[in-house]
């Protein structure tokens, strides 16, 4: 009987073609652009959330007071992670981390290569137990010079994974060891971007990058690991004072607290000196969109399936006639809706794997249909299946119950009311659709405005380069040869680019200053000549 069913299904689909088409497109449509976008919630959903002790792993966190407001953020002084690891038994281990960023050159023979790196303490990886593929996992930075690589640089250093006793040329300062090789990092890890891991005590005493000058040096990231049991509420209080009890300055009123690691991501917005939800208030508006997404989906292929069910009056009929049972025809309209369902979830997948390339790069986030849980093709296939009984409703349960005399005879009035299911779900579905496309066409305004609003510097024809390997020591040179080249007409050099904050200071006075003005806290830029002329900025005074 189930058999006969798909095939009946079948040929009412090969010979409505351009029904079928249409309506199978548009649930494909909305199931490819749905699941796409659970793709990326789940990427969010689980940011850092698959270390072995992710339930006992937190970052220290700062929170001071300035120009009234508390604020929070994730840096302390580089004294702070070995004193509070000494000093607390709670905590079970420590690493802190100094960037590395892109600035050092590795080089191997002839080749130079600029990764992004960072530089924490040996315990790193006991905090983080990334994969290792090889090399030693119990103590990977023991030694000041050695250097742990991701699989992508390995190969790009040396063409192979297996670079175990390999040396690197780091500028002209010093040589490193490779140590061991861990898989590239996931995506969804906020160290994604890191290619490589240098001792802490490198950076230390080699590069000479970490500043121990005072409680309020904040330039570093510390993390701790807790040990089993210890209730983090009660926790942060008795460090609540840390720094303002170690730091001999009485003024410093900085508070610290432990963010747990499940909260890094979507929890990342200071609020009173709290982090509070920051981005999980995007990714709530993405699962309404895509559930709006979906919704739109599965009312336009109701919709079209009710419309074409009032076309089979007349197929009900005969069939009734024939001795059909009310259930078989329920069981028949149930059948071919499902059957178009599943159609519809089939083809969105397939178009999905050469789209989700595209999607992955325009959302920075390599996304995976082999990531996704088990749990998720379950509910996949459960969406299918029930879209298709929705589907299917109306014309089972109502053309089903028609007498088949009436239908026949052409006599068989349709039911007419203000509010019937059909009418509902278009009201529903037009709503859904301009509520989209305004809230697009209102981001598209917004984005515009901030693409094309004077930004205080003349950003065509502005090239910024990082300054690596030796290019500090002979910036005279590089900035003359572009000037007589003509192939700038100003060149300057800053600690940062003009595009985002890089440094910033608090604690001046002045000639009638205030002693609230001690919180102002100023975002600073260093450079040197020629700043002016190649920002065009315009100086007030």
């Amino acid at each position: 009987m189930i058999k006969n069913y798909f095939k009946i299904a079948w040929r009412n689909l090969k010979r409505d073609k351009g029904f079928s088409v249409i309506n199978i497109i548009g649930l494909t449509i909305g199931l490819m652009a749905a699941t796409a976008i659970a793709l990326w919630i789940q990427s969010e959903l689980t940011y850092d959330r698959f270390y072995t002790n992710t339930d006992r792993l937190y970052e220290v966190f700062t929170s001071d007071e300035f120009q009234g407001e508390r604020h929070a953020w994730g840096a302390t002084a580089a004294i702070l992670g070995p004193t509070l690891a000494a000093e607390y038994p709670e905590v079970e281990a420590m690493a802190r981390i100094a960037n590395m960023g892109s600035r050092y050159v590795f080089r191997v023979g002839d080749d130079k290569f600029t990764p992004r790196g960072i530089a924490p303490d040996s315990s790193f990886f006991t905090l983080f137990d990334f994969n290792f593929i090889a090399g030693d996992k119990s103590a990977p930075l023991a030694s000041p010079n050695n250097v742990v690589l991701t699989e992508s640089l390995a190969k790009r250093l040396f063409g192979k994974a297996d670079v175990i006793g390999q040396s690197i040329a780091l500028d002209t300062i010093a040589t490193l060891v490779v140590s061991a090789v861990i898989e590239d990092i996931p995506a969804n890890s906020r160290f994604s971007d890191i290619e490589y891991f240098c001792p802490w005590l490198f950076a230390e005493k080699t590069l000479r990058t970490v500043y121990y000058g005072s409680w309020t040096g904040y330039n570093h990231q510390a993390y701790v690991l807790l040990r089993p049991g210890v209730a983090i509420d009660t926790f942060n209080e008795k460090i609540r004072t840390f720094v303002a009890t170690h730091d001999t300055d009485p003024t410093n009123t900085a508070h610290i607290f432990l963010h747990p690691a499940a909260k890094w991501h979507l929890y990342d917005k200071s609020e009173n000196g709290q982090m509070v939800a920051g981005r999980l208030n995007t990714v709530s508006l993405f699962i309404v969109i895509g559930v709006f997404i979906l919704l739109l989906a599965c009312i336009n292929f109701t919709n079209l399936s009710t419309a074409r069910s009032e076309k089979r009056a007349k197929e009900v009929g005969i069939r009734k006639v024939v001795g059909a049972r009310k259930n078989a025809l329920v069981a028949q309209f149930l059948t071919e809706s499902t059957f178009l369902s599943v159609i519809a979830g089939v083809l969105a997948l397939l178009l999905l794997i050469p789209v989700l390339p595209f999607f992955s790069n325009l959302i920075s986030r390599g996304l995976s249909l082999s990531a996704i849980p088990p749990a998720f093709w379950l509910f996949f296939a459960l969406f299918l299946l029930l879209t298709g009984i929705i589907a299917g409703i109306y014309p089972a349960f109502f053309l089903s119950g028609f007498q088949p005399i009436k239908t026949l005879k052409g006599t068989l009035m349709p039911f007419r009311s203000a509010f019937t299911p059909r009418k509902v779900l278009v009201v529903l579905q037009f709503t859904f659709s301009v509520t989209l496309i305004s809230c697009t066409l209102i981001v598209g305004r917004q984005i515009e405005y901030v693409q094309k609003r004077d930004n205080g510097y003349d950003k065509n024809n502005l090239i910024y380069v990082a300054m690596n390997g030796d290019a500090h020591k002979n910036y005279a040179l590089i900035k003359q040869e572009l000037l007589d080249k003509g192939a700038a007409t100003a060149v300057t050099k800053t600690i940062g680019p003009i595009t985002r904050h890089t440094t910033n200071s608090w604690g001046f006075n002045w000639p009638n200053s205030k002693p609230e003005d001690y919180d102002l806290v100023f975002e600073g830029l260093s450079s040197d000549a020629d700043f002016v002329k190649t920002m065009q900025v315009e100086l007030v005074a």
